[in-house]
Order: C-alpha cells, then sequence, then structure tokens
C-alpha cells in the first residue's frame, strides 16, 4: 500500500469525526487566526474561487444584518447556472419565483440547512452575495424572505 493511501484514510477519518455542524463549528473556533486563513486558502484554491483573496484584501471591520430578499444579488457561480441567474438580473427575489432554476439539480435539497449566513460585499442598496449562493438560492425558493448577511462596503 502507498503511503498516499495511508494519507488519505488519514484525512477520511479525521473529517469523519464532524457528523454534525456544531462539532464542525467546534474545530474551527478551536483553531488560530493563522491555521483559519490557511484553510481558507486551501478550500478557495480547492474549490477554484476567489473567496480567500475577497476576504484578505477586504477591510478589516466587517457588518452583519438580516437584509430582505429584494435587496439581495447573486453573483457568478458557473456557466451553466450564470445564463439562469442573468436572465433575472442576478435578483434573488426573482430568482426565486423561477421554477426551472428551485428545480434544478444544482440546488435541490440537501436536509436542513445548518449554516444561513451568507458572506456579502454591499454596493449602494444591494447586497451581492460572494458565498453561499447555493443555500440562498435553495432558502428563497423554500420561501426565506429575510437572509443574515456579512458583507463590507464596497
Amino acid at each position: 500500500m502507498h503511503k498516499n493511501d495511508v494519507m488519505k484514510k488519514y484525512v477520511t477519518d479525521e473529517m469523519s469525526k464532524f457528523k454534525n455542524f456544531d462539532d464542525l463549528e467546534g474545530f474551527v473556533n478551536s483553531l488560530t487566526s493563522e491555521k483559519i486563513y490557511e484553510i481558507g486558502k486551501w478550500l478557495s484554491s480547492w474549490r477554484r474561487n476567489t473567496l480567500y483573496s475577497d476576504i484578505f484584501g477586504s477591510p478589516t471591520n466587517w457588518l452583519a444584518s438580516t437584509i430582505a430578499i429584494s435587496n439581495v444579488e447573486l453573483t457568478n457561480v458557473k456557466s451553466e447556472i450564470d445564463s439562469l441567474f442573468k436572465r433575472h438580473n442576478y435578483s434573488l427575489e426573482e430568482i426565486s419565483r423561477d421554477r426551472e432554476i428551485c428545480t434544478h439539480s444544482e440546488f435541490r435539497s440537501q436536509g436542513e440547512i445548518k449554516s444561513k449566513s451568507l458572506i456579502a460585499i454591499k454596493n449602494g442598496d444591494k447586497f451581492k452575495v460572494i458565498d453561499g449562493i447555493h443555500r440562498a438560492v435553495r432558502l428563497a425558493c423554500d420561501g426565506t424572505k429575510e437572509f443574515e448577511l456579512m458583507y463590507f462596503l464596497e
């Protein structure tokens, strides 16, 4: 057996400890800021997104508020989905009324959503979600009209 298989086993066993969201939160809360940024950088690379650099390069202080769906906009996810969002001008409220989007396999229910807070950038009176887009769509399609956002001013 190659040592890569042993490392894979170790990683699988370590990650299997987080059977519920509270355990995962507890683990993350036990990490130093340095470790959190290290994991964030790796995850952003793995997911091929810009979240690490978006957060790392942002202002030090962020705000958190509950925002009405009418002020929430989405950003691009991937070409197949972006075209669906574009026809609604990326408005979450409009997207939530589109049956094709709400029943799309990309946004299927995966059980209870534990993490409902989304990461956004405020631009004027609109908030552009940069992380949590799939959760935002699922919640909106299920009838959520207000969203908890963590954001900074653009």
